[in-house]
């Protein structure tokens, strides 16, 4: 669209959307048309420019048709062609193309890759005409598409990957214009050579290839990786929901519907920045680094025959150089100050439309959610109050309350009045037999448990850890044995663990990363661990190692019982229905409830490290030995720590697939997802 300086008053403006049903939705002005936001330019006008006696048909515009509309508009300002796939009928996007041109007085020309038109109608051809001197001589004449190329205006390719006759005579042409040609030739007039107007845009529509949700598109075809790497791809709904159709006919007879589309639905477009000039914007190195690992990551998981998003999409997605280059264009065209929300709205439009599932969705947002730039703080060089550290006075006062009891003790020679303690009942190395509730039979022997924990933190350069568990009696009071053997019958733990408490955890928290992540003898390459090492993600990179924190753990030796299983619980990943109607979200602050109610615990990050390594050492023959690899699991007992950028945010974990990394990330306590749930565990700390 011809970008022309904006005059309009705000009297004409009203005027004009006073008898405009989709205001503040679609709003027009005198010289341009803004579509949630997106205000795009009017054009010069012309021969194909839609009438208004061309809409007969009463339309009414749910809130999917107006998120369309901005994404058209969108593609339009960015000059990027935009590819629509959904059911047929689906927010009508041939009539929504054509109304968008309508308002913004630009040439429409449809062309129909599924019928026969005539070559002439929409390239051209010859004609005879009689000039000033009554000669006859053929001249050129431009169909409708060669009329837009020449002049501007929007080219609809409707039915775009259904080929026909009509198809093998268009695509040269438009390959061409896709691959950035300024001229095309005309095969049909002496190869012509012709200019592409800089304001001619490609907006194409199409049915998914194929059986998809129970509807069936024949003669459909998936689109060649180089093809369809050019569009911008929008992936629609297949069919609408009963609630859509029956709030659409509603609004299409004259009932009062009301439309829910919040601001955040909205996009504005900055002053638009040189691309060459964005490395200046705050964050923008920052997001560099990042948008590129989150574009490898998703092409990972959603490619191939095991890809593990966009599974039930019949189009494959693609991931290229262009798609880069997509969301830098878009960043420096709609960059309003705020880098972290332009990058958010760019992977909306370029990446997260790609997708038809809801959770799909979810993922990729909560990827870009992760990595978002916080500015550096900037210390004040005049120091004020400092506040007041609650949890170190505490501390400081159980210290003094401590030394005053050993002075106590060590004055008298015996334990003060009401210390006196009976010894409890211990064994040394028990060996407990249990039952899950499915009556599988488990055996801890805690002798051999202690071998083989030594051994493993060893051969991982973790002697430190090795050393205070070689010293240790594993001695469990019977009151502990009888805990472990209900916990294995309620909560089918199959494995234990021994860590040699919190504080010697956390002050080897760099030498537990290190030795966690090196390569695993006999694992195979495409699941052996990355050289990078694990991957802290977001503000747990900036915390790691000092302003992580664990929680509910001791200074001493202690059994952890965990599962060894590939994912965590589903229940744990669905709304907790045992906290009542108004906590039944899957937070980690909900999740920490639900744990106490049934007597368990959560992971440290450190111990996560630790166990999701032997995990995999146990399962390096399996088809897929890394836990987590599907689904996130909250360490709900690690949690960036006072002075972190992200306070109280509670880490989570999993395996990432695509670059062969344990990934750590962290959010908000109050964040619910169902792609993460949380791996429990019992404690029981070592006498």
């Amino acid at each position: 669209m011809k970008i022309l300086e904006q005059r309009s008053s705000e009297k004409e403006e009203d005027i004009e959307n006073a008898v405009n049903p989709e205001y503040p939705y679609i709003v027009v002005k005198e010289k341009s048309v803004s579509y949630l936001g997106v205000e795009v330019p009017k054009a010069d006008g012309g021969r194909l420019v839609p009438k208004e006696s061309e809409f007969k048909e009463e339309y009414f515009y749910l809130e999917g048709h107006h998120e369309t509309m901005r994404e058209i508009a969108t593609s339009l300002l960015l000059n990027k062609p935009l590819l629509l796939e959904g059911g047929t009928g689906v927010y009508n996007k041939t009539t929504t193309v054509a109304k968008m041109c309508k308002d913004l007085n630009a040439n429409y020309c449809k062309v129909n890759f599924d019928r026969e038109t005539a070559r002439e109608d929409v390239i051209g051809g010859q004609t005879l005409k009689v000039d000033e001197n009554g000669k006859e001589k053929l001249e050129w004449y431009d169909g409708d598409l060669m009329y837009a190329i020449r002049n501007g205006g929007v080219a609809f390719l409707d039915e775009y990957n259904r080929q026909s006759k009509m198809a093998g005579i268009i695509n040269p042409i438009i390959d061409a214009i896709l691959n950035g040609r300024k001229e095309i030739t005309n095969p049909y007039n002496e190869n012509e050579r012709v200019v592409v107007h800089p304001n001619f845009r490609l907006v194409a529509a199409q049915n998914p290839p194929g059986f998809e949700e129970g509807h069936e598109y024949t003669d459909r075809n998936q689109l060649p990786a180089e093809t369809f790497g050019r569009w911008i791809y929008k992936k629609l709904p297949i069919e609408y929901t009963e609630d859509q159709e029956n709030k659409l006919f509603a609004g299409m007879i004259g009932e009062g519907v009301q439309l829910d589309i919040p601001e955040s639905e909205f996009r504005h477009v900055g002053e638009g920045l040189p691309v060459k000039e964005l490395a200046e914007v705050p964050g923008m190195v920052h997001w560099r680094r990042e948008i590129i690992t989150i574009l490898r990551t998703l092409e990972a998981k959603s490619s191939g025959s095991k890809r593990e998003m966009a599974k039930n999409q019949r189009q494959n997605l693609y991931f290229n150089p262009r798609l880069k280059k997509t969301i830098i264009d878009y960043i420096a065209r709609f960059y309003s100050g705020d880098i972290n929300e332009t990058i958010k709205n760019a992977f909306e439009t370029c990446i997260v439309g790609m997708y038809s599932s809801d959770l799909d969705k979810q993922k990729v947002r909560l990827l870009v959610d992760q990595a978002s730039w916080v500015a550096p703080k900037v210390e004040s060089k005049r120091r004020g109050l400092e506040a007041r550290d609650i949890e170190a006075e505490k501390k400081q006062e159980l210290i003094n309350e401590i030394k005053g009891l050993k002075s106590e003790i060590e004055d008298s020679g015996k334990l003060p009045k009401g210390f006196e303690m009976s010894k409890p009942d211990m064994e040394k190395n028990p060996i407990i037999q249990a039952k899950t509730e499915k009556g599988e039979a488990i055996e801890f022997n805690f002798e051999q448990i202690k071998i083989k924990v030594i051994d493993f933190y060893k051969r991982n350069n973790l002697k430190e850890l090795a050393n205070a568990i070689e010293g240790t009696t594993i001695s469990l009071t019977k009151e502990q044995q009888k805990a472990i053997m209900e916990m294995v019958e309620k909560e089918s733990f199959d494995s234990a663990w021994i860590f040699p408490g919190n504080e010697m955890m956390q002050e080897n928290s760099i030498k537990v990363k290190e030795g966690t992540e090196k390569e695993i003898d006999g694992l195979s390459s495409e699941e052996q661990y990355n050289k990078e090492g694990t991957y802290l993600y977001g503000d747990v990179a900036s915390a790691f190692p000092s302003k992580i924190q664990n929680n509910n753990r001791g200074n001493k030796p202690y059994v952890l019982l965990y599962k060894s299983t590939p994912e965590v619980d589903e229940e744990t990943r669905e709304p907790l229905e045992s906290l009542g109607k108004e906590e039944v979200k899957n937070s980690p602050e909900n999740l920490r409830k639900y744990f106490e109610k049934k007597g368990l615990k959560g992971l440290t990050f450190q111990e996560y490290l630790v166990l999701q390594r032997v995990i995999t050492e146990n399962n390096k023959d399996a088809k897929d030995p890394h836990p987590d690899r599907n689904n996130y699991t909250w360490l709900l007992d690690s949690e960036l720590a006072p002075g972190s950028r992200g306070l109280g945010q509670v880490l989570f974990a999993y395996w990432d697939s695509a670059i062969q990394r344990v990934r750590v990330s962290s959010y908000a306590s109050d964040y619910c997802s169902s792609d993460i749930g949380a791996r429990s565990s019992a404690i029981f700390e070592i006498l």
